[in-house]
């Protein structure tokens, strides 16, 4: 029996119990569409997604050299396919996101009526266990590309230590060299100039896009908002790209 917890363009992950351990894991379902059957590429990027999150966890543990906190990343156990379905079966994690966390355990803004924020020492704590994925992740020459509160999810409740980077759907391979791609990927709040300059001119970019996302996330935690917002994508591209340096609060 699947509960489903949350679902996106592409995918809805559920809550499953696994028959004979009893343990509770996510199951995150790719399902097939008329205009994307399994048999197309949609198949083969989550089946890479799933390898990708199996690259990671090794490497995670071997980049660490301690137990004492968990990899960064959810530990893959199964995939399977169906006649409609692509499945992925990876570790439950009950925390909820970073997202969540801030709604409901942030402290006041400064400001009256402003957004909740979080506290230095919290925000360190997010910042080291996002770092410390997004470091893996470049050692494979993978760039996550979705950098985003939303997407650094907690395994227990309340614990910031135990937070994972999930979503690898939109990872882009390096391989040693810039990337080029005239499509979306990712959250446009988030955007690093280069990548804004990948989907609207097939300009490439690098990993770098992640440690600009990464700021973003930092900036949010602190304050409570983002550093770029608009209506359009082309105001909000425009202030990216002609960002000069310094925020303030």
């Amino acid at each position: 029996r699947r509960e489903p917890l949350g679902s996106g363009a592409f995918a809805t992950v559920h809550r499953a119990v696994e028959r004979g351990t009893g343990r509770t894991v996510a199951v995150k379902v790719i399902r097939a569409r008329e205009s994307l059957p399994l048999s197309s590429s949609l198949h083969v990027d989550a089946e890479r997604e799933y390898h990708l999150n199996c690259r990671l966890q090794k490497a995670s543990s071997r980049l660490s050299g301690s137990t004492e906190a968990p990899p960064p990343f959810a530990q893959p156990h199964a995939s399977f396919v169906t006649d409609t379905e692509y499945c992925m079966v990876l570790d439950y994690l009950s925390g909820g996101n970073v997202e969540e966390w801030l709604a409901a355990h942030g402290e006041p803004s400064p400001t009256p009526s402003g957004p909740r924020v979080m506290r230095e020492a919290d925000a360190k704590v997010v910042m080291l266990r996002a770092l410390q994925g997004i470091r893996t992740m470049h050692k494979l020459n993978m760039a996550h590309c979705d950098i985003k509160p939303a997407n650094l999810v907690l395994g227990e409740r309340g614990d910031l230590n135990s937070i994972r980077i999930v979503d690898l759907g939109l990872a882009t391979d390096l391989s040693g060299r810039s990337q080029a791609t005239n499509s979306y990927r990712g959250t446009p709040q988030y955007f690093a100039p280069e990548l804004v300059r990948a989907c609207r001119w097939g300009r490439p970019f690098g990993p770098a896009v992640d440690a600009w996302a990464a700021g973003v996330v930092m900036y949010k935690l602190l304050s409570g908002e983002l550093p770029f917002e608009d209506q359009s994508c082309d105001g909000l591209f425009r202030q990216i790209l002609e960002w000069q340096g310094g925020f303030f609060w």
